[in-house]
């Protein structure tokens, strides 16, 4: 599920703007949360395979189409950032994703001011929390 080309891709949209912000854009939000359903949906289906369970049912229905590269190209119109009537799962997500950036001290970094490093760090952070990119 993780590739680092997108994950580059949404930390370099545009280069002026800090991490933080770019991660609250609603289309990046969008992205991440239906790479995380989709690798919980994995898990699940995996723990079902282990137990030979054939009556485990996973419901696909809200993972959305993963056939085209969702929420990579980015215009200046979709710029806008989430803050209200959003529903109280999305912000649960959203949380989520800021925690990251938080607990790594990278949510006021600039993407062109990190190291390599440091960009490993981060997606070894959102990897932690099941973070996916692609």
């Amino acid at each position: 599920m993780m590739k680092w080309d997108g994950f580059l891709r949404i930390c370099f949209n545009r280069k002026n703007k800090t991490l933080g912000s770019l991660f609250r854009q609603k289309n990046v939000l969008s992205m991440v949360e239906k790479n995380y359903k989709a690798v919980q949906a994995l898990k699940l289906s995996q723990e079902g395979d282990s137990l030979n369970e054939t009556n485990a049912k996973v419901d696909f229905s809200d993972f959305g189409d993963f056939d085209d590269d969702q929420g990579m190209e980015v215009d200046d119109d979709e710029m806008d950032v989430e803050d209200g009537g959003a529903d109280e799962v999305q912000n649960e997500f959203k949380e989520k994703v800021l925690g990251v950036l938080k607990e790594g001290d990278f949510e006021e970094k600039r993407s062109s001011k990190l190291t390599l490093e440091k960009f490993l760090d981060l997606l070894s952070l959102f990897n932690k929390a099941g973070l996916h990119f692609s």
